[in-house]
């Protein structure tokens, strides 16, 4: 990322970097799923780290148990801004794809990735990454049919929020697991 300020800015260096961050990911995804089914894999990050982890979880990584993150973003906000209509998931996604390596997209569609859980916390004092930036990539996953779980904190800066941050997270972990949830 170029600009904390906009993810947008420069996009084009942020390619490269990107692609093989991603290919990394899905790689691991894959070799843990020779040990324990797709649907009991959490993927998250952090900042950078989660815009990644959405990114990879668009092109390939569907069908998980859930995807954590913190103080993140999502790369290409723009383009896929400008794409969304109501129903418009598959031809967003289809886009999102054409800009991200991973299985065809036919593949790609038998498994429905818009039931995965997400859980998005920030804290409001970012001092990194603006809190808008979180703002907007939940406005965006929401309009493309996410269930979005939003947690916004005062404080905690470009890190998560202590101890309730840590509880939620917790929580999430808990329900998708199906270990009660205290």
């Amino acid at each position: 990322m170029w600009s904390v300020e906009d993810p947008e800015e420069k996009r084009e260096l942020q390619k490269p970097g990107l692609l093989q961050s991603i290919r990394i990911v899905l790689d691991a995804i894959q070799s843990e799923e020779s040990l324990i089914p797709r649907n009991r894999i959490f993927l998250g990050g952090i900042s950078q780290g989660f815009a990644t982890a959405l990114s990879a979880f668009c092109a390939g990584g569907g069908c998980l148990a859930g995807l954590m993150g913190l103080c993140g973003w999502m790369p290409y906000v723009s383009s896929i801004d400008q794409l969304i209509t109501p129903g418009s998931f598959k031809p967003v996604i289809q886009r999102m794809r054409g800009m991200l390596p991973g299985e065809s997209v036919d593949n790609f569609f038998m498994t429905p990735i818009e039931t995965t859980p997400l859980m998005i916390a920030r804290a409001a004092d970012d001092d990194v990454v603006p809190v808008e930036n979180g703002r907007r990539m939940r406005h965006m996953l929401v309009l493309l049919g996410f269930s979005v779980e939003w947690h916004e904190y005062e404080d905690g800066g470009h890190w998560l929020n202590e101890p309730r941050g840590v509880d939620d997270i917790c929580r999430f972990l808990r329900a998708r697991m199906g270990q009660e949830v205290a």
